[in-house]
Order: C-alpha cells, then sequence, then structure tokens
C-alpha cells in the first residue's frame, strides 16, 4: 500500500518532532548533571580551603622571601658599623641556618597539601564521569537511532552485509543477487555514517570557555592548571 505524500509529510513531521523532543530533553539532563557537579575551580577552591592550602601557600612564600632578603637586610644594616666581609658573611650564614628549616618545613607543607589537592580533584573527577555514564550511553543510543531512521540502514541490515562480505573474504563465491544486495547496503551504510556524524554533533554538549583563573584538572597527570594568571 502506498501512503499519499501528504501522510509521508506528516509522518516526517512527527518523527522529526519526537527526535527533536528527545534530543532537547537529553541535552537537558546532561546540561544539568554538569551543573549539578560544579566546576574544577570550585572544587579546588573548596578542598583547598579545607585543607588550609592559601595560608600555607603564603607561609612558604614568606618563609622563602625571608632567606632571599637576608643578605640586602644585612648588608643595608652593617653600614656605618665596622664590619668587615668575612663578618657580615657570617652573620648572613647564621640567620640563613636559623630561618632555613622553618622554611623548607613550610614549602614542604604546601607541597604535601598540592598533592592532597591534585589526588582529591582526581577522586572528585572519577565520580563526576561515572555519573555521565548512564548519559554518555543514552547519548549514543540515541545518535545510532536517529542515524539508523534516517538512512533507513537497521541493525539487520548492517548484519545481513557483515555477513556477504565475511563469505568474501573467507574465499566464498556468492551470487549476483548477493553483489547486488551488498552493493545497496554498502551505500545505504555510508548514508548511515554520514546521518551519525551529523547526530553526533547535535548531541554533543558545547564547549565552554575558561576565564580568567579558571582551571582544569588533568587525570592523566594527577594535576590542576590554573589559567590566567600570567
Amino acid at each position: 500500500m502506498v501512503l499519499p505524500v501528504r501522510i509521508k509529510h506528516d509522518l516526517v513531521r512527527v518523527y522529526l518532532r519526537s527526535v527533536l523532543d528527545l534530543t532537547s530533553d537529553f541535552l537537558t539532563k546532561f546540561g544539568n548533571t554538569i551543573t549539578g557537579q560544579g566546576t574544577t575551580q570550585g572544587a579546588a577552591e573548596r578542598i583547598g580551603g579545607e585543607l588550609g592550602l592559601p595560608q600555607l601557600r603564603q607561609n612558604a612564600f614568606n618563609m622563602q622571601q625571608q632567606l632571599i632578603d637576608l643578605p640586602g637586610l644585612h648588608t643595608s644594616a652593617s653600614r656605618g658599623f665596622d664590619v668587615n666581609a668575612n663578618q657580615l658573611g657570617r652573620i648572613i650564614n647564621e640567620k640563613t641556618a636559623q630561618i632555613a628549616p622553618f622554611a623548607q618545613r613550610a614549602t614542604a607543607q604546601a607541597q604535601f597539601a598540592e598533592g592532597e589537592l591534585g589526588t582529591r580533584l582526581g577522586y572528585l573527577q572519577n565520580d563526576w564521569n561515572r555519573q555521565l555514564l548512564p548519559l554518555t550511553t543514552e547519548k549514543d543510543f540515541l545518535s545510532d537511532r536517529f542515524a539508523r531512521e534516517v538512512s533507513v540502514y537497521s541493525q539487520q541490515d548492517q548484519n545481513e552485509l557483515n555477513a556477504i562480505l565475511d563469505k568474501i573474504k573467507n574465499g566464498v563465491q556468492i551470487s549476483e543477487s548477493e553483489r547486488d544486495r551488498a552493493n545497496a547496503l554498502s551505500i545505504a551504510e555510508k548514508g548511515y555514517e554520514s546521518a551519525l556524524k551529523v547526530a553526533q554533533e547535535n548531541n554533543k554538549p558545547k564547549p565552554f570557555a575558561l576565564s580568567n583563573g579558571q582551571g582544569v584538572y588533568n587525570p592523566a597527570n594527577n594535576s590542576y592548571k590554573q589559567f590566567g594568571w600570567g
């Protein structure tokens, strides 16, 4: 039975509307999940605050700066006094020896907290990824469904093509009708692949820009990097 053109157009409109609704629902769920997770920058600030990292960084910086300033400070302070170079050197060395252990400890504490921050961000990123797994599966399903329906290339068609190609690969003689069928299915498969790329692009969440001071966690090397601070 051949359907009238008007009914075909109505069916196409209904189908396209259902695809748009499914895609919109998916992107809304995906966006809400991402929003609910928060940002890596926000997580880093929160965890860093729990670890006292800002103060530890400042302490380490202050102690290292004291070591750097010692020679100039004591050189200026000794002017006008009967202090030779050897005596000045001994004074600077003594003060450095007094401060250095505290500077090393402050640096070690800051470095430990930085490492703990990276570790905890890694755990958090893994949790976020697990939350996205069902949505990733849904995205792949929607993309495949859209591509197959648009291209009219079903999973059964794909299995049929694979079976014919396996025959050819294994040296089995195929009939003329099988050869024609394989050619037709190969053309349909290209249409499916093209439609799949379009569907995947449409279902892809939009990228976001990093503003000054924002950062990202890299699970490959367990590091957090901020951008825009020079």
